[in-house]
């Protein structure tokens, strides 16, 4: 329609003859006194309004946008570049010819254009693609996804030949190259997975490729489970690609999953393992046996993980020990978690139990949870996703997530003031905290080689740091308290950087220090007759916070797990009932009795 107007101004203006080549190129031509953009997400109306008369424009105004990639003011290269795309978008290919100044655009950082480059389907563009692919620091994240998506297939031998002529870097590698399979359609994730297999026959591969093609495998999902026999004939009698093929095999969702991972938590329990366990689903049922077994595991993430994957994979051998967690008072997380796991595992002995904690726990986000399940095990409903399947961490972590949402009516509460003599604040206390200050190492981690990263991507590049290169920077600091407490024998302090760090340590009236525990610690109390410490950091996607028994043992402070909490603690203090409130990250504001029970402060 726009393109209709222009024609018909340009007759009242007195041209009575033109074709559209020419219409066309008189309308790209209006870019010169338009373009003033230099980044495409900050396009003018003015700007977006000419692209989209020119995209109706179709094919004919390629020739005389792709001239003005040439002009030496980048608002002018930017906004043909948005023409040129919003053109190719309605295109199944785009012609060759244009693929010399699309790709010296590309390089000038002109981040649209990948989707242009890759509607040309000849194999020099496909090879520049994926060149610029892997050489792009933000890669995987960008527009070079929407091709493997479109036109998978036609990829798979580019792929083979970017591990072929790889010079060494492995790992990025395989990220890049899998997150570019993982982008396939069903149908073409089968036909690469057939490819890749097939590349092993090659003699002349070194073992760092072999490798590289079998983990590449495992990025196919179960699309690939045509190469499972192949693969667990690696796994068993290839000692040069066990672990490669052991990968892959979890990867496709093989029947050999669960063996694979148990074995791997059998020999290193974490509670990232016991993600990924969740992750891979029903497939990995077989490694119950050995996730249940950590329900008994002194580490409080990890038993609260072992909790949380039992539901994801299915197993049901450990449905009496989850309903005993309903109402352990130790770990509020783990009264969550467990009635979310009964209710995935559709466990109908433990309907009663659920229905008692959806009437009688102390916790609300609790009492919902088992609500939930009792409907889905009673009419058989299964769960729901409330994310996106690549983003299944925020699913598995979502109990780091619960919300409690405040009432109009309620006040900040005030805490009892406690004197200087027994405790000191930070911002009352500075100069008495100042003489109980004491060294603490902050460590970071860096890439090795950053410096080349930056040379070759550029300033703005996203610095990969993986196995690797990775490097542990460490230097000492002079650490000022920001909470002490007294003891019979000296102060107990504590202190919080946020994503930093911070610590428990102990001050001896002598002058003696070392510390108790590592953690972000936000107060200390008196509580009855223990001490104890409120500790716990929101950073990112984590939201955690734990109370610990501060004890004195065998002539040394310790300390040891005592009350999870249901977020991180924000603020915290004394009541007049000798109670402590701590109000958590959006998860309510709670009251703590000595003797270690739980309330709602509203």
């Amino acid at each position: 329609m726009k393109k209709l107007f222009y024609v018909v101004l340009c007759a009242l203006a007195g041209f009575t003859s033109f074709s559209d080549d020419e219409t066309a190129k008189g309308t790209v031509h209006e870019i010169y006194s338009v373009a003033s953009s230099t980044e495409y997400w900050n396009l003018s109306e003015k700007e977006k309004s000419l692209i989209e008369t020119i995209s109706e424009f179709g094919p004919s105004a390629l020739p005389y946008l792709v001239e003005l990639l040439d002009d030496p003011r980048k608002e002018v290269r930017m906004v043909s570049a948005e023409a040129i795309e919003s053109i190719a978008t309605k295109l199944d290919t785009v012609d060759e010819r244009y693929l010399p100044p699309i790709l010296q655009e590309i390089d000038r950082g002109n981040s649209g254009l990948p989707n242009v480059l890759g509607k040309i389907k000849t194999p020099s563009a496909r090879f520049e693609f994926m060149k610029r692919y892997l050489a792009d620091s933000s890669s995987p994240h960008n527009q070079y996804q929407n091709a493997f998506r479109k036109y998978g297939k036609e990829f798979i031998p580019y792929i083979i030949e970017s591990v072929i002529s790889d010079n060494g870097k492995c790992s990025e590698l395989v990220y890049l190259l899998g997150y570019a399979l993982d982008q396939f359609e069903n149908e073409d994730r089968g036909i690469a997975a057939t490819e890749l297999i097939k590349t092993l026959e090659r003699q002349e591969l070194s073992l760092q490729k072999r490798n590289t093609f079998v983990l590449l495998i495992g990025y196919l999902g179960e699309s690939a489970q045509s190469t499972e026999p192949q693969l667990i004939e690696l796994w068993k009698n290839d000692q040069d690609l066990t672990k490669s093929a052991a990968q892959a095999l979890v990867g496709i969702r093989s029947k050999t999953s669960g063996e694979i991972l148990s074995k791997a938590l059998r020999d290193h329990p974490n509670h990232l393992l016991l993600r990924y366990i969740a992750k891979v689903g029903f497939a990995a049922e077989d490694a119950g046996k050995d996730v249940a077994a950590l329900l008994k595991y002194s580490d409080w993430d990890i038993r609260l993980g072992a909790a949380r994957t039992l539901g994801f994979i299915g197993y049901q051998d450990a449905n009496n020990q989850l309903i005993e967690f309903l109402n352990d008072p130790r770990d509020v997380r783990l009264n969550y978690v467990a009635a979310e796991s009964l209710g995935r595992l559709g466990a109908e002995n433990a309907v009663e139990a659920l229905k008692d904690a959806a009437t009688n726990h102390w916790y609300p986000a609790v009492r919902n949870s088992a609500t939930i399940a009792v409907e889905k095990i009673t009419n058989n409903i299964p769960y729901e996703r409330k994310y996106h399947p690549d983003n299944f961490a925020f699913e598995y972590f979502d109990f780091q997530h619960i919300e409690i949402e405040a009432t109009p009516d309620q006040k900040e509460i005030e805490g009892v003031q406690e004197p200087p003599q027994i405790k000191l604040y930070s911002f009352r206390d500075a100069d008495a905290l100042v003489k109980l200050s004491y060294p603490s190492e902050i460590i970071g981690i860096d890439a090795s080689d950053a410096e080349e990263q930056i040379a070759e991507k550029g300033d703005g590049a996203i610095i990969v740091v993986n196995e690797e290169n990775m490097v542990e920077h460490r230097r000492t600091i002079n650490q000022i308290p920001e909470v002490g407490l007294h003891v019979h024998n000296g102060w107990i302090v504590g202190s919080s950087r946020g994503e930093w760090g911070g610590e428990l340590a102990f001050i001896e009236d002598g002058g003696n220090q070392y510390f108790i525990l590592e953690d972000n610690v936000i107060d200390l109390f008196q509580l009855g007759d223990r001490i104890v410490a409120v500790t716990g950091l929101a950073h990112l996607m984590s939201n955690r916070g734990m109370v610990y028994e501060v004890k004195f043992r065998d002539g040394k402070w310790t300390g040891e797990c005592w009350r999870a909490l249901p977020g991180a603690p924000m603020s915290s203090g004394r009541l007049e009932s000798g109670e402590i409130f701590i109000t958590t990250r959006r998860a309510g504001t709670l009251v703590l009795s000595s003797t270690g029970h739980f309330r709602m402060a509203y």
